[in-house]
């Protein structure tokens, strides 16, 4: 199995529902305008800021974010490592530019294939990611147009295997925002 993690400390403050201004919607859930999770048949809302520095970025040393494998049969951890660079992401919002590990939230999975491999966007820099799954190598990346907080999919077509994913950003977690769907062919 490939999971990844964020490491991020929050500040969670409860507020009374008398207070809530927002009425829930759908699953209750936060919206971007919204400073209150409304929490949908919950006697409180919450609100739950990331706990920032003065510099924007969380108050514990990194990787923020990780992606690893564990073998099912065993519970076993099998390799972990840093997930996500600061090419797209900095102190006080500005981008490194850099193409270092150091690890970033992330929101999205990984798209396993029988033969090995990996597929995942969901870090705060815009790339999909091949890794092998056994190892952990880092196979094969792509820069994408915006940010890849979704999961990959993958399909066969005349007998070539492709991989599609959401390059659609996320407002909320910060990365650039846009409406593209890429595909990419396997050998």
């Amino acid at each position: 199995m490939i999971s990844n993690h964020s490491r991020l400390p929050n500040r969670v403050r409860l507020i009374p529902r008398a207070d809530v201004q927002d009425a829930a919607i759908g699953d209750g859930g936060r919206r971007p305008d919204q400073t209150v999770a409304p929490q949908k048949g919950a006697p409180y809302g919450v609100d739950r800021p990331m706990w920032l520095s003065m510099l924007g970025v969380p108050c514990i040393a990194p990787p923020w974010g990780y992606v690893a494998a564990t073998d099912l049969a065993t519970g076993r951890l099998l390799w972990s490592q840093p997930f996500g660079t600061g090419r797209d992401i900095g102190p006080l919002g500005v981008p490194t530019l850099l193409r270092v590990p150091i690890g970033t939230p992330n929101l999205g999975g990984a798209t396993t294939t029988a033969t090995g491999l990996a597929f995942i966007g969901a870090a705060q820099d815009q790339y999909l990611r091949a890794f092998e799954t056994m190892t952990g190598r880092l196979l094969w990346s792509a820069r994408l147009p915006a940010g890849a907080q979704s999961s990959a999919m993958t399909y066969m077509h005349r007998g070539r295997q492709y991989v599609a994913i959401g390059a659609t950003g996320h407002a909320r977690f910060e990365t650039k925002v846009g409406d593209t769907l890429m595909v990419f062919a396997l050998p």
